[in-house]
């Protein structure tokens, strides 16, 4: 079985029959690894992109505009990584399958499959309010282009030897958050799509979630009056940043989860 999903070969085998003494720290590492990562220019994603490049993945950026893609691209480029730009609409099935076509040819591969992609969220609708439009903009975009990349990467990823599927879900998937009704079952569904993944395509194919907490994008929501309510609920008393998401990610992604698979990872400060 390849990595990064993990062999069977342990750490201390590997470590005898290399003679090398980093084997425990090395195998965060993503040298050789094509990282597909979706919605790579929103403010989480490019730093999770930006992340798994620094750690040795080639980066396939996937978003829907190329001016900002190749810019992204560049900076990878720049900071001594490879990355690839595929402009994409992520409602689109068809663009989805175009997606997994060109980043599959890019090397033959996708060891790493990150979707993190978002419509911008819909806010004070509920069930008898919110438009079809609207809800079929969250839906397609957070679940059903993920159900697309897995049905087509998925058996590919488990022929080629191994892999491991990230995605970005929100505490409103488990909770029910007034004017995020549309969003948040999509990210719902995502997390239990996730789980399914994680059955269907394992042992070669890990898949799990990270469920960021609430990260100040812009460094003021603390003050904004929503803070009053949720800062006294998170045990590290602040909110979080969007690097503070990488970590995980490069753990999820790399060989040192190779017994990790199924998960939701919190990074919430405590919140939940």
């Amino acid at each position: 079985m390849g990595d990064p999903a993990g062999g069977p070969q342990s750490r201390d085998q590997q470590h005898r029959a290399t003679g090398r003494s980093a084997i425990y720290t090395e195998q965060f590492r993503l040298d050789g690894k094509v990282a597909l990562v979706t919605g790579a220019t929103g403010a989480l994603g490019s730093h999770l992109a930006k992340g798994l490049a620094e750690a040795g993945a080639e980066v396939v950026l996937v978003s829907r505009t190329r001016e900002t893609l190749d810019a992204l691209a560049r900076e990878i480029t720049a900071a001594g990584g490879k990355a690839h730009a595929i402009p994409a609409d992520l409602g689109s099935t068809a663009d989805v399958e175009r997606v997994c076509a060109e980043a599959w040819a890019l090397k033959g591969k996708v060891d790493v499959l990150l979707h993190n992609a978002t419509p911008s969220q819909e806010r004070g609708r509920g069930i008898a309010e919110i438009s079809e439009a609207e809800w079929r903009q969250q839906w397609d975009v957070i679940y059903g282009s993920a159900f697309t990349f897995l049905r087509n990467l998925g058996p590919r990823m488990v022929a080629a030897g191994g892999g491991s599927v990230i995605t970005v879900t929100s505490s409103t998937g488990m909770i029910p958050q007034k004017g995020h009704l549309a969003y948040g079952m999509a990210k719902g569904a995502l997390m239990l799509l996730t789980k399914y993944a994680a059955q269907e395509f394992g042992p070669a194919v890990r898949a799990n979630c990270i469920m960021p907490g609430t990260i100040d994008t812009t460094g003021t929501m603390a003050q904004h009056p929503i803070a009053q309510g949720i800062l006294p609920r998170i045990s590290l008393g602040r909110f979080g940043r969007n690097e503070e998401c990488v970590g995980a990610t490069i753990f999820l992604a790399s060989p040192a989860s190779s017994y990790i698979s199924g998960q939701v990872y919190f990074i919430d400060g405590g919140r939940f």
